[in-house]
């Protein structure tokens, strides 16, 4: 079982949508734990998506130093060039 796919098993049975949202499928289908991709990503995973990396860029973490707003989203935004995001939440987020 591939690693991302063992990591999402956790969420099985949650009775919280936005866990069932956590294991994170990308804009161009490479995500997991399903590969869904474009709009057959529900809209409330994407928006998740977007919140949950804005937050990881933007707190220190075990191996990384936090970043600041704009680094943050420009970061993200480079994300167009290989789609992880939505655009459309992207740019509204």
């Amino acid at each position: 079982m591939r690693r991302n796919v063992l990591g999402a098993s956790f969420f099985c049975g949650a009775k919280s949508d936005l866990l069932w949202m956590a294991p994170h499928e990308h804009w161009d289908g490479q995500g997991y734990p399903r590969g869904l991709g474009g709009e057959t990503i529900p809209l409330l995973a994407r928006i998740v998506t977007a919140a949950d990396a804005f937050d990881a860029l933007t707190h220190t973490r075990p191996r990384k130093e936090a970043r600041s707003a704009r680094p943050a989203l420009v970061e993200m935004k480079r994300g167009h060039v290989d789609p992880q995001f939505d655009p459309q939440a992207l740019d509204a987020f």
